[in-house]
């Protein structure tokens, strides 16, 4: 009994940091997207509905283009460790 609770546990804990770690996906691509669109992005955005946004933007000052350029390409799987994709 005392290994299922533990694997319960576990399981529980890991759930609960990939919820943590998508909020705070979410809320630092609605951060870029509120600076980079006027109107702002609406606060239920799924993933196509953000890549759309950020295919259509067009910055004309420095700031706009230098946030466009930096974090709103996605990045390549393995390319901030330099280890090769899997």
């Amino acid at each position: 009994m005392d290994a299922t609770v533990t694997a319960l546990r576990a399981s529980v804990e890991h759930r609960d940091d990939l919820v943590k770690t998508r909020t705070q996906t979410v809320n630092r691509l609605h951060v870029v997207l509120t600076n980079l669109i006027p109107a702002g992005a609406p606060r239920s955005l799924s993933a196509d509905r953000a890549a759309e946004m950020l295919r259509r933007v067009r910055p004309r000052e420095v700031a706009g283009k230098t946030l466009s350029r930096s974090r709103c390409r996605p990045r390549r799987r393995g390319a901030a460790t330099g280890s090769p994709d899997r």
